[in-house]
């Protein structure tokens, strides 16, 4: 019954999915080599995106000279469909919505005289585990803000993939050795056994990430001939997740994409209301009071292209005001009465398109983000990162 209530609510989301700004960007590369033999490689890609990146197609196409034994150029096409649930926005709203899981089709053919085919169904969701883990970080984890106890129990961590696919026999080859290296690389935790439901042309997988650290992951891969189980593969990284309470903003153009991932990724300062995690990921303690401190500032010239300053609005609420300087304009965040107000140069802005306009966005009922050239700050009124 729940699975039925799954299925429905997810055809209703897909249907109900209102599309209102989509993007589009494309990307060509040509690589030719010169020489008495020339050779050469292109490759295009092509995406539409809606602006807050829940769904989006990506078109793949590449091809390249003859190689080896080949007679005829080397192609493939690519389709790629991915979709993200809807975003909750609390904890109550995450344990009652029925779909939250990412969905994931892929189609894509390739070879050269022979063309080997295979279509892929993904879903990322969460294991027991992590909904375990879920409720305690809700219940535990006090020294989190509640936007990052949500973020932390957003994450998908088990990932299902069922693949249909017709290969040459030379591709069958190459991956029956990749298969026999996998096992012999994990072979003291690995399980083989004799597969006895999966059909001929079909491959199912499932990788399960344990959820604290993410570096061990259990992987079940079941083909037409085996059925193996990967046990605690250790990995020298974190892996990533994908996360449906991330919020991507409104996304314009390659450049725009490109900005946002080196942002993204930029090291980060947190700060609370007596407790500062610095850029270096070193904390201490220094309470906020209702002086302004400067958390960040531009340091490269003797007038400071930005200053991010933090205060308390009163020495008995926690209860902050954000200040964001740059050299066109002075952004305000004041939260009061639970209430947040957005001040521009000393005026009050209210309208969304307004504000971003000024780089701020409102992922959230209690998060703003502030994204300017220089710097990229998120705060919920009680906490600036």
């Amino acid at each position: 019954e729940s699975e039925d209530v799954r299925r429905k609510e997810f055809t209703k989301y897909t249907k109900n999915l209102e599309i209102v700004k989509a993007y589009k960007h494309s990307i060509v590369f040509k690589v030719e080599t010169v020489g008495d033999i020339r050779k050469k490689m292109e490759t295009q890609v092509r995406a539409i995106c809606d602006d807050k990146v829940r769904y989006c197609r990506l078109h793949v196409e590449a091809r390249r000279s003859p190689f080896g034994e080949e007679s005829r150029e080397w192609e493939l096409k690519a389709l790629i469909q991915t979709l993200y649930p809807e975003m909750p926005k609390t904890f109550e709203q995450m344990y009652e919505q029925v779909h939250r899981e990412f969905n994931g089709l892929v189609e894509i053919q390739w070879g050269s005289e022979e063309k080997n085919t295979m279509n892929i169904k993904l879903q990322g969701q969460q294991s027991r585990d992590q909904k375990v883990w879920m409720k305690k970080i809700e219940r535990e984890q006090n020294d989190l803000s509640e936007t990052e106890k949500l973020i932390e129990a957003a994450k998908l961590n088990q990932y299902q993939i069922v693949a249909d696919y017709k290969l040459t026999p030379t591709t069958k080859y190459y991956l029956r050795d990749l298969l026999t290296l996998l096992k012999s690389y994990n072979y003291m935790n690995t399980e083989v056994n004799v597969s006895e439901k999966t059909r001929e042309g079909r491959m199912q997988a499932k990788l399960t990430i344990e959820p604290i650290s993410r570096r061990f992951c259990t992987i079940l891969l079941e083909t037409p001939e085996s059925r193996v189980l990967f046990n605690n593969i250790v990995v020298p990284f974190q892996f990533p997740t994908m996360n449906i309470r991330r919020n991507f903003g409104s996304i314009h153009s390659v450049r725009h994409v490109v900005e946002r991932i080196e942002k993204e990724n930029r090291a980060e300062c947190i700060v609370k209301s007596t407790k500062v995690q610095t850029f270096d990921n070193l904390f201490y303690r220094a309470p906020i009071t209702p002086c302004f401190h400067v958390l960040a500032k531009d340091c490269s010239s003797e007038t400071p292209r930005f200053n991010v300053l933090l205060r308390k609005i009163n020495k008995n609420s926690e209860e902050k005001e954000l200040k964001v300087i740059n050299e066109e304009n002075t952004i305000v965040l004041r939260l009061n009465k639970n209430q947040m107000t957005v001040y521009v140069n000393d005026e009050i802005v209210k309208s969304v398109e307004k504000m971003e306009q000024y780089g701020i966005y409102q992922i959230t009922e209690e998060l703003y983000k502030i994204d300017i050239e220089d710097v990229l700050v998120h705060f919920d009124g009680y906490e600036a990162k």
